[in-house]
């Protein structure tokens, strides 16, 4: 199982995450995350980590102009998280994954039958998805209005079981952890898996510990 820790912010974090055996690692360019870096500390990070580290840049709705000054730091791929179009994702020369919430396809609050929010739930998940052809991936994500990703909240089973099959490189995340991650991935067997807060001491400090046993709790997976 691929694992991408997200929202590094030093040198030590990134290190240990790739020496556990990390596919990927994000970094959040959305300053109102509290696992937002600047692009000189970013900068400094990725350029003392191998020439082949899979650096992803974590954006919502960025300008251009800093999209381009992210390329330039060697980041690898964006992760677009706001309302950015497939024709703007594709635009700066890197492979880029979209993010969704599977909360906005399925009304948790709305009274209605199961089997009505679940049709209704493909419906709008495969609209969305087909809006973006050439995305490398698409990350699936429990984010809010307001809090587009990191919210720490894990998508209930109804809703996990649903997104099972939607997309041959799904990336996975939301409340993730040690504990929770190998059923999870039983359930819908996702391409990837991201986590950050659930491997974290504090938000942006990683716990070696905890990323340990979020690797060995996918072991043989």
């Amino acid at each position: 199982m691929k694992i991408k820790i997200c929202g590094i912010t030093s040198l030590q974090d990134a290190r240990v995450a790739l020496d556990l055996g990390a596919w990927a690692l994000g970094f959040i360019f959305y300053k109102k995350s509290p696992r937002y870096i600047e692009f000189e500390k970013a900068s400094n990070i990725i350029s003392k980590l191998p020439a082949d580290a899979n650096c992803v840049a974590v954006v919502v709705d960025e300008l251009e102009s800093n999209l381009n000054r992210i390329v330039d730091l060697g980041i690898r791929r964006f992760q677009f998280h706001g309302s950015e179009p497939a024709s703007f994702c594709r635009h700066f020369g890197v492979p880029y994954w979209k993010a969704f919430s599977a909360l906005k396809w399925w009304n948790l609050e709305g009274g209605e039958e199961a089997s009505v929010a679940r049709s209704a739930m493909q419906i709008f998940m495969k609209e969305e998805l087909d809006q973006y052809p050439d995305a490398e991936a698409v990350l699936i994500d429990s984010g809010t209005a307001d809090r587009p990703g990191g919210t720490g909240r894990l998508l209930p089973k109804e809703v996990l079981f649903q997104l099972r099959g939607q997309h041959e490189r799904m990336i996975l995340a939301g409340g993730l952890n040690a504990e929770n991650v190998r059923s999870v991935v039983e359930l819908i067997k996702p391409f990837a898996v991201d986590v950050s807060s659930g491997v974290e001491k504090s938000p942006g400090v990683k716990s070696p510990e905890k990323m340990r046993d979020f690797f060995n709790a996918l072991k043989g997976v």
